[in-house]
């Protein structure tokens, strides 16, 4: 009778052993790396076309003009029915080539940005539409010809059911400055008041149903991870059970 390969069977355990651990811990890290590195915030973007008058005070000066706007809408990544959330909006306006004409007729050399108004309605959400100002304002714009990004003030939104929230911009958008430098237009007050186009659509989130996680937040890396920690896991006990799994010949 044939001895069995302990020693030799052993060792055969022990290597599959520290292989499995290798991966149980490759599958942990890649496992991990992909939760944490799953996004936090999700946006949506639009650019309208506004209507807009300007019109100055004390002298009366007034401009017709479309206004591109680019709003753009931040939100957490996963957001669902009954959660309160933020949405902070940012504006992005390059300034129509009819306004920079006003300002080499007027003569001013920069403008001063006092207020912003504008707004936002959204549906599956309370409150259904809010009022966002600009932030950190007054500001100088010494280039007109450059893209103009203001911050507005964030808005807190509760989500009403599972579906999806559609965010649109208000119909009005006011901006008020003050024209600064030239000799005759010096100190005048510049009023624009915008109307938004018919479709002002800045875009749509899915709203969740309650205490559910999309899988897409967790990340394929995460789950890729997880899943090589749980088959390392089972290999490792079916080879504990049969640490012997060595043929023998009579």
């Amino acid at each position: 009778m044939r001895k069995r390969n302990l020693a030799g069977s052993r060792s055969i355990g022990r290597l599959a052993m520290a292989g499995v651990a290798g991966l149980g811990a490759a599958g942990l890290t890649a496992g991990l790396s992909g939760v944490a590195g799953a996004a936090t915030t999700q946006q949506v973007q639009a650019t309208l076309d506004f209507a807009c008058t300007v019109t100055t005070t004390p002298s009366t000066v007034t401009v017709n003009a479309t206004l591109p706007v680019q709003l753009t809408i931040t939100t957490p990544a996963t957001i669902t029915a009954g959660q309160q959330f933020t949405a902070s909006t940012v504006s992005v306006v390059t300034l129509p080539s009819a306004i920079l004409q006003a300002q080499a007729f007027l003569g001013f050399t920069s403008l001063q940005i006092n207020s912003i108004s504008a707004g936002v309605t959204g549906t599956d959400v309370t409150p259904a539409s809010a009022s966002v100002s600009g932030l950190g304002l007054p500001v100088t714009i010494t280039n007109l010809s450059n893209p103009i990004t203001t911050d507005l003030s964030p808005v807190t939104f509760t989500a009403n059911s599972a579906g999806t929230a559609t965010f649109t911009a208000a119909n009005t958008l006011t901006v008020v400055s003050t024209l600064i430098g030239g000799t005759s237009a010096n100190g005048y007050t510049a009023t624009m008041t915008c109307t938004a186009p018919t479709n002002a659509t800045i875009g749509s989130l899915t709203i969740g149903s309650s205490g559910t996680i999309p899988v897409g937040a967790v990340g394929g890396a995460g789950l890729a991870g997880l899943v090589a920690v749980g088959g390392a896991g089972i290999y490792a006990v079916r080879r504990r059970r049969h640490p012997l799994a060595v043929s023998s010949e009579s």
